[in-house]
């Protein structure tokens, strides 16, 4: 299976900068319908080395206000939110389900915490909300 030219990034020969992940990310969810759409991130086994806290903050930047719904690493995490007049004032994934998650895809906790974040903001669950 071959791969359009212009979905590949980088190489083998080089390191990104953080600038040209978030601008490739951006420019190609920029070019898909996926307004009002459920969204779902696969991470392959393979990429365990990636840098995962930064392309799934690069696609929820990408995705902020469009999709409705971003399931990350196909497992759900339960998320505490504490509110005060009306206003969310704490988001936090739940780190038993953090550390359970970890635990089964062999993944390091932080990973796990950083994608479970990365979803709640992409839901609108972030501090100074009204969810």
């Amino acid at each position: 299976m071959s791969v359009a030219q212009d979905l590949i990034i980088g190489g083998a020969t080089g390191v990104l900068d953080e600038a040209a992940v978030r601008r490739f990310v951006a420019e190609r969810l920029a070019a898909e319908d996926l307004d009002g759409r459920s969204v779902c991130v696969i991470v392959p086994d393979g990429t365990r080395s990636c840098p995962l806290p930064l392309l799934l903050g690069a696609v929820h930047e990408a995705l902020d206000g469009r999709a409705t719904n971003v399931t990350v690493l196909g497992e759900p995490v339960r998320i505490k939110v504490g509110h005060a007049g009306g206003v969310l004032v704490q988001v936090m994934p739940e780190f038993d389900d953090v550390a359970a998650v970890a635990r089964r895809q062999r993944r390091p906790e932080r990973e796990v915490l950083a994608a479970a974040a990365h979803a709640a903001a992409a839901a609108g669950l972030v501090v100074g909300g009204d969810r």
